[in-house]
């Protein structure tokens, strides 16, 4: 038993480390924003968000071309030169545009070099992350990409326990991402002999257009309403809505992750209608139970410690997140539908249809000053309407079975 235990754990351990990574990042948002003055929260949420954009789109998705363009060489892998040598380039852009938000949001220069030191650092994670992932070492991979989760969450039980100002917590998160960062990049060394670089060819960073673009919209669909909220109400009421956010919003990032992963495999080897229809279906139902499982964790918590959670936690905004949680699962569905199934054209068609309309959103928005729960509103149709039309498009190339 203790054997088939081992094995268990040792064939699923990349998805354990990315669910540990995740759910201790999670936890350690509610403790501080339990314990943190709200306006001190607001400003370190406003930071998190500000790194997790570089997680995801800090290589402008050149990162993700350099993985598909990478050819198989005997035992090892080459890499497209032209992306190698841009890569550095747009990490370093992206970093400084992300510190002047920080700039420009909290007008304090010590958090714009927070954010760029930050963002730097969590550059180094994730293009070890996905060198690992090119050579099948998944378990090394998450462990790149989530490490600074497990040193920052030291670091936050140590603030609170010493009741520490926020300089010391964004300086505890700018060193957990460095150290990580430091320990990503000194693993990565042995993977030297089985990377290397190919000349590159003309256009392939013309290649890389599609990737930016999707992962350029993504971003902004998934962090255009704490932006907005950040850049409306300041940074006190913003803790609240980033509290309430990491609560309700965030346990389905696991959820939706999952639930992607599992279903392109699954459209890859029948990309059939009723496949497509019975995943909607059975994740759209997974997500609503898991809505149902949340909200009773959060009513438990609350008949637990009301000392620590009163005048922190928002019906409204709990109520909005869950349903957004449920959305994003649903479109990881459709997402891998369209990784499966969708050309390039339906791929651009579908962008440029969700780009005009979060166009006409942030317009609406900022044109009639709204509150934080219309944003959320406005985000969640956002994503209702991306399913629509990128299911419409992957229904017209699966046939029926």
């Amino acid at each position: 038993m203790i054997r088939m235990a081992t094995r268990l754990i040792a064939s699923h351990s990349s998805l354990l480390l990315m669910a540990a990574g995740t759910g201790l990042f999670a936890v350690t948002n509610l403790i501080l924003g339990a314990s943190m003055d709200a306006k001190d929260f607001g400003v370190y949420g406003l930071v998190a968000t500000l790194v997790s954009v570089q997680a995801t789109f800090g290589f402008m998705g050149l990162d993700h071309a350099a993985m598909r363009l990478a050819e198989k060489e005997g035992g090892s892998h080459s890499v497209n030169a032209r992306i190698v040598h841009a890569l550095p380039v747009a990490g370093i852009v992206s970093a400084a545009a992300l510190a002047g938000f920080a700039l420009y949001s909290t007008g304090s220069a010590s958090v714009a070099v927070v954010v760029m030191i930050a963002s730097l650092g969590i550059s180094g994670t994730v293009v070890v992350g996905q060198a690992f992932r090119l050579k099948r070492e998944y378990s090394s991979a998450q462990f790149s990409l989530n490490f600074w989760r497990f040193l920052f969450f030291a670091v936050a039980m140590l603030s609170v326990l010493r009741k520490a100002d926020l300089n010391f917590l964004l300086f505890g998160l700018t060193a957990s991402i460095a150290v990580a960062g430091s320990t990503s990049i000194f693993a990565g060394l042995r993977l030297k002999g089985h990377l290397h670089v190919r000349p590159g060819s003309g256009n392939a960073l013309g290649y890389c257009s599609s990737y930016f673009a999707s992962l350029l919209l993504v971003t902004a669909l998934s962090t255009a309403d704490r932006f907005i909220v950040a850049d409306l109400v300041g940074p006190e009421v913003f803790g609240r809505y980033f509290f309430n956010y990491s609560l309700a919003a965030v346990p389905f990032s696991l959820l939706a992750s999952y639930s992607g992963f599992r279903e392109l495999g699954e459209f890859k080897l029948d990309p059939s209608r009723s496949r497509y229809a019975r995943a909607l279906r059975r994740n759209a139902l997974g997500a609503v139970l898991f809505a149902f499982v949340l909200l009773g964790g959060i009513w438990s918590a609350l008949l637990l410690v009301p000392s620590s959670l009163e005048g922190k936690i928002d019906a409204g905004l709990i109520g909005l997140f869950l349903l957004l949680g449920v959305s994003k699962v649903i479109y990881s569905v459709v997402s891998a539908g369209m990784g499966a199934v969708g050309s390039n054209r339906s791929i651009w068609a579908a962008n440029a249809w969700s780009a005009a309309m979060l166009v006409f959103a942030v317009a609406f928005v900022y044109l009639f000053n709204a509150d934080m729960y219309v944003i959320v509103m406005a985000v969640m149709a956002l994503w209702l309407a991306r399913i629509v039309v990128c299911s419409a498009y992957i229904r017209g190339q699966i046939h029926d079975v």
